[in-house]
């Protein structure tokens, strides 16, 4: 469900893992901790909540990414 109270649908993309109409979004956002900055990093479509592999192989990527990029994760934050 968007801000504005409609639906959010389209279609499923976690890569070669999954294919469906989706209804759920999973966003991984950045922060800096020392300075006020934040930024989407990430965004996934998905047609129900995201599975436990799924999603610990979709944090696994996106820590490597970060860390590739010369940032170093210090927490992980969720709230599915």
């Amino acid at each position: 469900m968007t801000l504005d109270g409609t639906s959010l649908e389209g279609s499923e993309d976690f890569g070669t893992a999954g294919s469906g109409l989706a209804d759920h979004a999973l966003v991984f956002e950045v922060r800096g901790l020392l300075s006020n900055w934040k930024q989407p990093f990430s965004y996934y479509l998905s047609s129900s909540t995201v599975k436990k592999q799924s999603l610990r192989s979709l944090i696994t990527s996106v820590l490597k990414s970060l860390i590739d990029l010369g940032l170093t994760p210090k927490a992980i934050y969720c709230d599915q």
